[in-house]
């Protein structure tokens, strides 16, 4: 606010009766002019609000604001920045589904990260129990518990304050396989390119970190390798056989028809 001030050179906050003006007010995204009363200004809308794609803004539209006759500004329209807020207001049951959605898939990832960990667990640590794991108690993990979770969240969603709980899953799980949205807590705002190139490399990082980590500490490891190598080379040989198999089964009844013909 004070900004605001120093940037039209109002020093006084009563300075502005005297020229029958509002006063300069900063209202969180916009440092507006003293103007005089009964009348509006418009401002372009903040970088905020714009859709911004190859450094070309599609939404060029402007904010007004009005001066009332007691020195006091009206509330600005920024609803008039949005140019499909209409679109986007009448979309609520979609967009709720395919949040919902969205936290579902994000959720069962990481449970299904944790049955792979279980798994390699007990196969290490308890080689001749790994029967006790099987795909049904799999699947109940890594899916079950994920949609038990997700709905017990949509429907306690407004009835419980959950801002301090995302607070606390961000701290736990940056530490754990979260360490890329450490980068996402301050993006950059300009210049344009620079903001749409991290968004989409953020974007990136985190839809490819279940796939990112499943490679270095599964499909890397050497014995994992081993038993794919091992199982290849048993699919080749199993394959090999069944085709000998079908040459001395085509062999034969060649053989005995030629045998047929000559008697």
């Amino acid at each position: 606010m004070d900004e605001c001030l120093l940037r039209w050179n109002y020093t006084d906050i009563e300075s502005h009766i005297i020229n029958d003006k509002c006063p300069p007010n900063f209202d969180g995204f916009n440092c507006w002019p003293p103007i005089l009363i009964n009348t509006s200004v418009s401002l372009p809308c903040p970088p905020d609000f714009l859709i911004i794609e190859n450094d070309v803004t599609f939404n060029d539209s402007v904010v007004t604001r009005y001066c009332n006759a007691n020195f006091t500004w009206d509330a600005a329209q920024y609803a008039e920045c949005l140019s499909n807020y209409a679109e986007l207001y009448s979309s609520g049951k979609y967009c709720f589904i395919a949040t919902i959605l969205l936290k579902y898939f994000v959720t069962a990832g990481f449970f299904w990260m944790f049955v792979e960990g279980l798994y390699l667990l007990v196969s290490v640590r308890f080689s001749f129990q790994t029967h006790f794991i099987n795909y049904t108690m799999c699947a109940i993990i890594g899916w079950g518990i994920p949609m038990l979770l997700v709905i017990i969240s949509s429907v306690t969603r407004k009835k419980i304050p959950h801002d301090r709980k995302i607070a606390k899953g961000l701290f736990v799980l940056c530490p754990l396989l979260g360490t890329t949205y450490i980068f996402t807590l301050i993006p950059p705002q300009h210049p344009p390119w620079l903001k749409l190139t991290f968004s989409y490399s953020t974007t990136v990082l985190t839809s490819t970190q279940g796939i990112v980590i499943a490679v270095l500490f599964c499909f890397s490891h050497s014995e994992v390798l081993f038993c794919i190598k091992k199982s290849c080379s048993q699919f080749m040989e199993k394959w090999r056989l069944r085709q000998s198999n079908c040459y001395i089964k085509l062999f034969d009844s060649l053989s005995e028809g030629i045998k047929e013909t000559t008697c």
